[in-house]
């Protein structure tokens, strides 16, 4: 005799396994493919064409990279040395007041600090306080 129970944790985890790993797929091709075309539209139409893959799918992948795009195109740099020049009174700029003048996500605002520091264009005379060289 054999019993039959419902799992339905077990189910959903493998559908979200299931959807995971079709989107992997499609992010591995695109990695592969994206230099080869001019923009995300013929791209997409491509890869459900050649791949068969479902248009939703294609369009969040094509999306989340697109973003990753955006953040790396842009470059905060100058913003940043614009308000160090404005707020500083002599002593420097502390990160804080820095980073919520310039309204720009953390990551992004440490990942241009940096930069700018690893670049010699600033540095800092104290910790947490920034100056132009």
């Amino acid at each position: 005799m054999r019993i039959v129970t419902n799992d339905y944790e077990g189910y959903h985890k493998l559908k979200v396994l299931k959807q995971l790993s079709g989107k992997k797929k499609i992010n591995e091709i695109v990695q592969k493919q994206k230099d080869k075309f001019a923009d995300f539209e013929e791209l997409k139409k491509y890869l459900i064409k050649k791949h068969g893959f479902d248009e939703k799918d294609v369009e969040s992948v094509l999306e989340n990279l697109g973003e990753k795009q955006k953040k790396k195109e842009i470059d905060y740099k100058p913003l940043l040395l614009e308000l160090i020049e404005k707020l500083d009174k002599g002593k420097g700029v502390k990160f804080k007041k820095l980073l919520e003048e310039s309204g720009i996500q953390e990551s992004i605002f440490q990942e241009a600090m940096n930069e700018l520091l690893v670049e010699g264009i600033c540095y800092e005379p104290r910790p947490m306080v920034i100056k132009k060289v």
